[in-house]
């Protein structure tokens, strides 16, 4: 019974102890717009700026890359795009493709601290976050404002009355975006 006890605590804690080290950093291709690419691990983000900092494998240092020199980057579970949106590019994860291609990016932003109620003096940063949606047509690349995504939509959806009726109906809000651009993307006019 020790003998088990024993070998399932060491898997036990070799995998945690592996976990530690790899924490934080994921299997990733990126892919440079001179056309080579580096198989490495990347540091998990929330959303990637204009720096992405990467290790070479497990034991290597951090470096780091701009993401000017960036043409995309491949994870496990998501494709990012350097995307070109006013003039300034932007790592862009691709939601959907088709017709139209759908991206977003996540900005997040720490709020003012506040007093949580009924604590000894405990505070607490509550964190914004805004999703951002940018819908590729052709070679152009529109964002589509919470405060405007009806009518933004409406002019790039135009040659689908379906959604557009749904549209003026206000049946959508704006975290329906990614289902909106499927139906699109499904639609036969």
């Amino acid at each position: 019974m020790m003998k088990y006890l024993f070998t399932a605590l060491t898997v036990l804690f070799c995998d945690f102890a592996y976990s530690q080290t790899n924490f934080g950093f994921t299997d990733a291709t990126i892919v440079y717009k001179r056309g080579d690419s580096m198989l490495c691990l990347i540091k998990r983000e929330v959303n990637y700026g204009d720096v992405i900092t990467y290790k070479i494998h497990q034991d290597a240092d951090e470096s780091q890359v701009g993401s000017s020199y960036i043409k995309s980057i491949r994870i496990a579970s998501k494709y990012i795009e350097n995307i070109t949106l006013d003039k300034k590019e932007k790592l862009a994860t691709l939601i959907l493709n088709g017709k139209l291609t759908l991206f977003n990016y996540v900005e997040t932003q720490k709020g003012e601290a506040v007093k949580i109620p009924n604590s000894n003096g405990g505070m607490y940063a509550p964190i914004k976050v805004t999703v951002h949606y940018i819908i590729k047509s052709g070679d152009i690349f529109t964002e589509i404002k919470e405060k405007s995504f009806e009518k933004d939509l409406k002019n790039l959806l135009s040659d689908c009355p379906a959604i557009i009726t749904s549209i003026e109906n206000h049946a959508y809000t704006f975290i329906d975006i990614p289902a909106i651009i499927e139906q699109y993307n499904l639609c036969k006019n």
